[in-house]
This record gives C-alpha cells, sequence and structure tokens, in this order.
C-alpha cells in the first residue's frame, strides 16, 4: 500500500497527499482504514506545516467523534478552524460542522447553529458550500419553523456550488423540517437525499438520512415500513466508521420498540449505544421512550436490561452478527403487522454472546 509505504519513509508529502484527499472518501464510504490516515500522519504534517494541515486536522477531528471520543476531537478541529484565512494553508472550514455535531452531542443546541452559521460566512465554505448545507440540518433540529422557511432559499445557493453531500445535508434537514406539517414535503425531500447519497457513494449519509425515513414512517403511524427503513441499514453497518451516526440508527430503533409495546427489547439495545453520548437531539422521542420504557419496567429492571449480555458486546461485533443473521423479520411483520416477535427473535440472533443466551428480551 502506497501510504503505508509513505509513512514508513517519512515521506510525509505523499502521505499528507494520499489521507488529506481519501480520507473523506473513506469516511463517506465507511472505511475506518483510510478514515484513520489523516491522524496518523497528522504530526508529520504539523512538523511541516503542510498545505492541507487544516483538512488533516478535520480527517482527525471526524474520525475521533465517530466513535464517541468528543473530548479528543475538539482540539483537532478547534486548530482547524483557527487556520482559517491563513494563507500559508489551503482554505478549508468543514471541521465547524464537526464541532456542530459535538455540541449538539453535548446538549448544546444554540452553539451547533451558531458553529455551521460562521462556518458558512467564511469565504472558504463558497466552494462547496458544506457549511452552509448544514445549517437547515441543524436549523431543524433547533427551530424546525424556521428551517421551513428557509430551506428552500438555502436549497438553492447550495446547488449553485454542485456539491452533492452539501445539497443532501439540506434536503435532509429539510426533510425533518416538514416531518410534522407536511409529511408529503418531507418524504419527497428524504428521498432525493438518499438518491443523491446512493448515486455518489456516500454511505455516511445514507446512515443519516434512512432513520429519518424511518421516523417519517413511523411519525405516520406506518410502523410496518419503519421497520423495514431499519432493515436498509444493515448490509452496510460491517466496517462502519460512523459509530455515532450508527447510533442514530439504534436510537431510532429503541424508539420504534417502545411505540410497539417492547420496553425490555428497549432497554437492551439501550446498553449498546449508553454512554456514547450525554443526549440525542437528532433521534425524536429518545429520552421520552427510555422514561416510558423506565415507567413501564421500573428502574431495577429497566438498568438489568440494558446491562444484559448485549451491553457488553461494541457494536461493531453487534453489527457483524446482525449482518450474517437471518434478517427477515421486516416481511415478515408486513405478513402479520400485528406480530413483532419475529423482530424480537432476529434482535436475540444478533445479540447473542459466547453462550448463545440474552437473558433480558427473553424476560
Amino acid at each position: 500500500m502506497v501510504f503505508r509505504w509513505a509513512v514508513e519513509h517519512d515521506e510525509v508529502e505523499i502521505a499528507a497527499q494520499l489521507a488529506s484527499n481519501i480520507g473523506d472518501m473513506g469516511r463517506f464510504q465507511q472505511r475506518e482504514e483510510a478514515a484513520g490516515w489523516a491522524g496518523e500522519i497528522l504530526p508529520a504534517a504539523r512538523r511541516i506545516r503542510h498545505r492541507r494541515l487544516p483538512m488533516l486536522l478535520t480527517w482527525a477531528t471526524s474520525s475521533a467523534w465517530a466513535v464517541g471520543r468528543l473530548a479528543e476531537a475538539k482540539p483537532y478541529a478547534e486548530e482547524s478552524v483557527s487556520l482559517a484565512g491563513n494563507p500559508e494553508f489551503e482554505p478549508f472550514v468543514w471541521a465547524y460542522g464537526d464541532l456542530a455535531f459535538i455540541a449538539a452531542y453535548e446538549g448544546d443546541l444554540d452553539r451547533a447553529l451558531r458553529l455551521v452559521q460562521t462556518g458558512a460566512a467564511n469565504e472558504a465554505d463558497r466552494h462547496d458550500r458544506m457549511c452552509l448545507g448544514h445549517v437547515v440540518y441543524f436549523m431543524a433540529v433547533r427551530d424546525p419553523g424556521k428551517a421551513r422557511v428557509e430551506a428552500n432559499g438555502i436549497l438553492a445557493t447550495v446547488e449553485t456550488a454542485g456539491s452533492p453531500v452539501s445539497i443532501a445535508m439540506v434536503l435532509l434537514g429539510k426533510g425533518r423540517a416538514f416531518a410534522e406539517t407536511n409529511p408529503t414535503t418531507a418524504r419527497a425531500a428524504l428521498d432525493r437525499a438518499l438518491e443523491l447519497a446512493r448515486t455518489s457513494g456516500n454511505r455516511m449519509l445514507e446512515a443519516l438520512i434512512i432513520p429519518e425515513i424511518a421516523a417519517l414512517q413511523a411519525l405516520n403511524g406506518n410502523l410496518v415500513g419503519a421497520l423495514a427503513s431499519f432493515s436498509q441499514l444493515l448490509s452496510q453497518w460491517p466496517g462502519v466508521a460512523e459509530l455515532m451516526l450508527v447510533s442514530h440508527s439504534i436510537g431510532g430503533l429503541i424508539t420504534l420498540l417502545e411505540r410497539l409495546g417492547y420496553p425490555a427489547a428497549a432497554a437492551t439495545l439501550l446498553g449498546a449505544i449508553e454512554g456514547m453520548f450525554q443526549t440525542n437531539p437528532f433521534v425524536k422521542d429518545y429520552q421520552e421512550a427510555i422514561l416510558r420504557s423506565r415507567e413501564a419496567l421500573g428502574a431495577p429492571r429497566l438498568r438489568r436490561c440494558a446491562e444484559a449480555e448485549l451491553a457488553f458486546l461494541s457494536m461493531k461485533p453487534l453489527i457483524a452478527r446482525g449482518c450474517r443473521s437471518d434478517w427477515r423479520w421486516a416481511n415478515s411483520v408486513r405478513q402479520k403487522p400485528d406480530d413483532s416477535g419475529v423482530l424480537l427473535l432476529s434482535l436475540k440472533r444478533a445479540a447473542k454472546g459466547p453462550t448463545g443466551r440474552l437473558r433480558a428480551l427473553d424476560e
């Protein structure tokens, strides 16, 4: 591999070029090895003040917060945005979006929105409008009414830049903003976003969009469709580099299981993502679902479920087992909409540990 050769022979220029050009492809394609190159070459790139240092710092930021290491990610992002406007480096301000996600996971949506707005105002954002694309997304989470008013105008501006990921982010925000007031408009926006993600090969975006489609379906009473939407993600989860984004899907599935009347199953899945973030404003009704599960089960049993065998599995083995298991539950639920037992069976198959048992789902 050329990158590995360049690192071993201290060919910093070659390694930095590869990491800065392919790092985002690694993230978007959900392949960890390339996504981690930036962090590996970063010390050497700092030493020679490589012109693409802001980009390398951004990829290092993304790789850190993607797996829940928010404290590690922040300094990288802050260093990257501090270089904005410095002619010594190539202009690049995507790190504002990373800082916004971190702020949101920490519960500060106001700061998250301000950060992407600051990035959008930077001259460097005019190249691809990435930060401006994030404005509608964070606005939809923070203030859906305002997002509904501004979405089309921002979309027109972002479309002139022609970046699929930026356009898809606007459409994702628009879909979320209109979910409760105009489901038809919301679904059209989300479908177009998903098409852009797939035609551009951006599996990371798919992991963001599909849970929103499922949430919209559940909101409109189509629980079977929501379950089917979650099943679409299973084939692409192995090797995933963005575990925080995958946690959106698991969080959405938790809320859906609770709504279907399976609080124990919801609590067991909670064990897979609990501790990854303080809060998750991107998963609708997540906190409410946990509270209702607590009321239905009682706090001791809820805790016992969350500490079941599944809780001791990392997400990657869980995901890999899920994809190797028989995940045909969506079709079964379609045939028998009032019976979600097949879903629980599939969850058991996916979550079995070395002993082959998962107590919480059996209780």
